[in-house]
């Protein structure tokens, strides 16, 4: 192995036997399969350093972890992630994405021995652990609620599918009350997401 001293003033190897220069560290010269002994050298005084040392025991300057990059072979930084030189991405990004967890139950019960028979109750729960947000409530299509409020929302049965009877009977008495409640409630239900919650 051979050292000399480049323009830039870096010090660098070559092989012994072909005369290529040689990646700092290398074991074996890429071109002819040399064995050469690992070694490393100071870029600032050329001393012969310990392999992965971070600091010359000759001239005591502080000695970075390096790294070639694959596209132009420049030297550089063990920790950059795109080459100086040339600009290219040398490795994959490091990030890190936040975990995300949603907690679904759905909770059906039906209770026959209750003083009103054949009671059910439906409850589904959406839990969002990120921020604690719940919802509660009986989950409805909009479709199915759109096409019954449309054809039949002046006797109430959309009401009834939103589990509400109290406005469902109120729509069957008044027909949708008096049709107004009937036409803001088939733009209200197109303006809701698919599926939507009621209360």
């Amino acid at each position: 192995m051979i050292i000399s001293q480049n323009e830039k003033g870096d010090f660098v190897m070559f092989c012994s036997q072909c005369g290529k220069e040689l990646p700092e560290g290398a074991a074996t010269c890429p071109s002819c399969g040399a064995e050469h002994k690992q070694m490393m050298f100071c870029k600032h005084c050329g001393a012969q350093i310990p392999v992965n040392s971070a600091v010359c025991p000759v001239c005591g300057m502080e000695q970075k972890p390096m790294k070639f990059c694959k596209y132009c072979g420049e030297r550089i930084d063990a920790e950059c992630v795109i080459c100086p030189k040339c600009g290219k991405q040398v490795e994959q990004m490091k990030v890190e994405t936040p975990q995300v967890v949603i907690n679904n139950t759905n909770n059906n019960s039906s209770d026959n021995h209750a003083v009103n028979a054949n009671v059910n109750r439906n409850q589904n729960t959406n839990t969002n652990l990120n921020n604690g947000t719940v919802i509660r409530g009986k989950l409805c299509n909009k479709w199915t609620a759109f096409l019954l409020c449309l054809f039949l929302g002046f006797l109430g049965a959309h009401k009834f599918y939103e589990g509400k009877p109290g406005m469902g009977v109120l729509y069957l008495l008044t027909a949708g009350l008096f049709g107004i409640g009937w036409i803001i409630d088939v733009i209200g239900i197109l303006m809701k997401p698919n599926p939507y919650y009621v209360s």
